[in-house]
C-alpha cells in the first residue's frame, strides 16, 4: 500500500537522522492508517515503544510495546524493554515476570541478566540479585554493571566487606574502568540505610533511563575516560553524565557514534567548570574527529537544556 511505505520511509529516514520527535508522528499516523499491514502496525508500535523508553515515558513505552507484541508475537527485545519500563513505572515485579520470559528466549544474554538484578534491588530482594548479577558475570567477565549490581545486592544482604572485596577485584580485572572506581567511591560514603537506598536507586534508574543495551549509553564511558585523563574531581565527571542523561530525556537523540558526543559533553563541563585548557582543537585531537562537529553537539546540548554560564544543576 502506496500510503503505509511512503509514512514507513518517512519515520524511518527521521530515525536514520536521529531526529526522534520528528518521525513520532508518521509512526502515529501509520498505526491510524486504513488498512496497514500488521508487519508495518508491528514496527511502529515497536519503534515508538522504543522511543518512549528512552524518554522515560514508561506508560506509553509499555502500551505500544505490549501492542507490537500482540501483533508479532513475544521476543526478547520487546519483553526486555517492557520489562525495563515496568521497573521504571514502579512496578517491579511485573518487570521481573516479563524479563524471566525474557530469559526463557535467551537464557545467555547479559542484559537481561542485568535488568533481572535491577528489577530484584529494586525490590529488595538482593539475594536473589546476588545470584542473578553472579550469573551475569559467568557470561561476561568484563561487564563493570554486573559486578557493581553485584556489590549493590552484597550491600544490601549487610555484607559491606563483601561487597568492596567485589569491587576491588573488579578495579584489579578491568584497571580502566571508571564504573568500578565510581562505585567503590559510593560504597565507601555508605553511612546509613538512606545512603545505601539512595546508590541503588539512583544508579539503576539512571542506568534504566536509557536502557541497558542502549548505544545512547555508549558515549559515558569515553565521557568518565577523557574527563579522568584531565584531571576532573569525581564530582565533575558526575555530573557530566547527569547531563549527558538529561540531554537524551529532552533531545531524543541516539547516537551512532560516541566520540563527537563525548566530546562535546567534556568540552560543555569545561566551559562550566572555566577549564580554559581543554579547547576544541585537543579534544577533537584526542577523539581523532573534526571541531566542527564537536562544537555543532556542543551548541545542541546548550539549547536543549538552556544551559547558563553559571548552571547549578551540573556545579
Amino acid at each position: 500500500m502506496e500510503a503505509s511505505r511512503w509514512l514507513k520511509e518517512r519515520a524511518t529516514y527521521f530515525l536514520d537522522a536521529e531526529a526522534y520527535t520528528d518521525a513520532i508522528p508518521y509512526l502515529q499516523r501509520l498505526i491510524r492508517l486504513p488498512g496497514a499491514g500488521l508487519h508495518d502496525l508491528s514496527f511502529a508500535h515497536f519503534t515508538l515503544g522504543r522511543i518512549h523508553h528512552q524518554t522515560g515515558r514508561y506508560r506509553l513505552a509499555q502500551e505500544h510495546l505490549r501492542k507490537a507484541m500482540d501483533i508479532s508475537g513475544e521476543d526478547v527485545n520487546g519483553l526486555m524493554l517492557l520489562g525495563q519500563a515496568y521497573c521504571g513505572d514502579g512496578k517491579p515485579g511485573r518487570g521481573r515476570e516479563t524479563l524471566e520470559r525474557a530469559r526463557r528466549l535467551n537464557p545467555k544474554d547479559e542484559s537481561i541478566e542485568l535488568s533481572l538484578g535491577l528489577c530484584m534491588c529494586l525490590m529488595g530482594e538482593f539475594d536473589e540479585a546476588t545470584e542473578v548479577y553472579s550469573r551475569c558475570i559467568r557470561i561476561n567477565p568484563d561487564r563493570p554493571e554486573a559486578y557493581v549490581g553485584l556489590a549493590q545486592s552484597l550491600a544490601g544482604r549487610g555484607d559491606l566487606d563483601k561487597a568492596r572485596e567485589t569491587l576491588d577485584e573488579a578495579k584489579d580485572r578491568l584497571p580502566l574502568s571508571l564504573t568500578i572506581r565510581l562505585a567503590l567511591r559510593e560504597l565507601d560514603k555508605i553511612e546509613d540505610a538512606h545512603d545505601f537506598c539512595r546508590w541503588v536507586f539512583e544508579e539503576n534508574l539512571c542506568r534504566l533511563s536509557s536502557g541497558v543495551s542502549s548505544p545512547a549509553r555508549a558515549p559515558i564511558a569515553l565521557i568518565r575516560t577523557i574527563m579522568a585523563e584531565r584531571a576532573f574531581p569525581p564530582k565533575a565527571i558526575g555530573n557530566a553524565e547527569k547531563l549527558w542523561l538529561d540531554f537524551l530525556r529532552v533531545s531524543l537523540v541516539k547516537p551512532r557514534r560516541p566520540e563527537p558526543w563525548a566530546g562535546a559533553v567534556v568540552y560543555t563541563m569545561a566551559r562550566l567548570t572555566e577549564r580554559p585548557d581543554i579547547t576544541l582543537k585537543t579534544l577533537a585531537e584526542r577523539l581523532q574527529i573534526s571541531t566542527s562537529i564537536i562544537s555543532i553537539n556542543f551548541s545542541a546540548i546548550g539549547r536543549n537544556l538552556k544551559l547558563t554560564k553559571n548552571d547549578k544543576r551540573y556545579l
